[in-house]
């Protein structure tokens, strides 16, 4: 007779980045002789780690290493930090699918344990050159690090640019 005191293990590892969790209000307690016999219900944990690609290139949200249920459709978000742009959502573990991977705000399915990477790169832009003064038909340019552009009419667009650019006219 009496009353002894339970408590299930909470969490209970299984294999490397995978546990469970109990979830259940009877995870502790205590019973007599005369008290139903306990039940504990458990949900399977996976571990995902957050990562950004390039190192410092932007942030995601959530951060870090944390536990997320089997199933769980996750809220996640890359931001991209100055001079870059979000490309892409990718995965360590092909378990771990993304409502549209090239998305900065979507939805991760977890399915297993892994790492989710938010993959930037820097950001480009496109720049026209104008002049005014030089006859139509003659050559002209426009010089940015050791590359020249050239062109015969009022203007040359010069695409895939990053960063602050220095120019030359020439």
């Amino acid at each position: 007779s009496g009353t002894v005191a339970y408590s299930y293990d909470d969490p209970t590892p299984a294999v490397s980045g995978v546990r469970y969790d109990c979830t259940t209000a009877s995870c502790t307690g205590s019973v007599s002789s005369s008290s139903a016999n306990p039940s504990a219900s458990y949900t399977r944990q996976y571990q995902i780690t957050f990562a950004v690609l390039p190192a410092g290139s932007g942030t995601t949200a959530p951060t870090g290493t944390n536990w997320y249920n089997q199933g769980q459709a996750l809220s996640i978000t890359a931001t991209p930090g100055a001079g870059n742009t979000f490309s892409n959502w990718t995965s360590t573990n092909a378990s771990i699918t993304f409502l549209s991977s090239t998305a900065a705000n979507t939805t991760a399915t977890i399915g297993g344990t892994g790492t989710i990477t938010a993959n930037f790169v820097a950001a480009t832009f496109s720049k026209t050159f104008n002049q005014t003064g030089i006859s139509a038909g003659t050559t002209w340019g426009v010089t940015i690090g050791a590359t020249r552009y050239t062109s015969t009419g009022a203007s040359v667009t010069i695409s895939n640019l990053s960063g602050t650019v220095s120019y030359n006219y020439d």
